[in-house]
């Protein structure tokens, strides 16, 4: 079931004629799975509110690797940053990983709404603390941490999304900053030490203290 508009966390608390003004000026799009929606590099033209499917933020190098960013589910937005920026260049591509279903308001109409309604500025100043603390973490688990310890972070957050956008053993490497075989590996020993169980495509926490343990380097 799609996302109502209101039920969208940086919209919360603003009063019905925010979402009248919402409403006039946002479209409506559909994606289908794997069609990309914005492309690093390009022009920033709007931003996207996701009210159903999941979405999939990358970059890529020259030879086409690429590092995942981060996967955002429904009543979640992209493309806000560059939108405050002077070159309002998009900083990542963004591809659809399943049929989603965008609300989409261009760059102009979106800072009228948020000068019209100027409390929306404090909700959107702490979505954007959420994501810096959430980019924080993931810069540091690239630099300073083990695929061990960076694997059984990513096991845990996922688990506390309570929600499954379907990762493979390949995207985990991707979003890891590793390769799929080095995930294996380490996927086959924490289900040898009891920690999770694989099973269907899934991956089931058995031992949440030990997991945790090892998420912070104490195993």
């Amino acid at each position: 079931m799609a996302t109502d508009i209101r039920q969208i966390a940086m919209f919360s608390g603003n009063p019905e004629a925010f979402f009248k003004a919402l409403q006039a000026c946002a479209a409506t799009r559909f994606y289908p799975a794997k069609s990309i929606i914005t492309w690093e590099g390009d022009e920033c033209l709007s931003v996207y509110f996701i009210l159903e499917g999941w979405v999939e933020l990358y970059r890529a190098s020259l030879d086409g690797r690429e590092q995942i960013i981060d996967r955002l589910g429904e009543g979640e937005a992209f493309n806000l940053a560059p939108v405050f920026m002077e070159s309002a260049i998009q900083q990542a591509t963004a591809r659809a990983l399943k049929p989603c279903t965008l609300m989409v308001i261009r760059k102009k109409e979106f800072l009228n709404l948020l000068d019209q309604f100027p409390e929306s500025y404090k909700a959107l100043a702490r979505y954007f603390a959420s994501r810096l603390a959430m980019m924080a973490d993931h810069i540091e688990n690239l630099s300073l941490h083990s695929v061990r310890v960076r694997l059984a972070r990513f096991l845990i957050r996922e688990a506390e999304k309570g929600s499954d956008p379907g990762w493979t053993q390949e995207d985990m490497g991707r979003r890891l900053g590793t390769v799929r075989d080095v995930i294996g590996r380490t996927l086959r020993r924490f289900e040898n030490d009891g920690l999770i169980r694989m099973a269907r495509q899934r991956i089931l926490l058995l031992d949440r203290d030990r997991l945790t343990h090892t998420a912070e380097g104490r195993q």
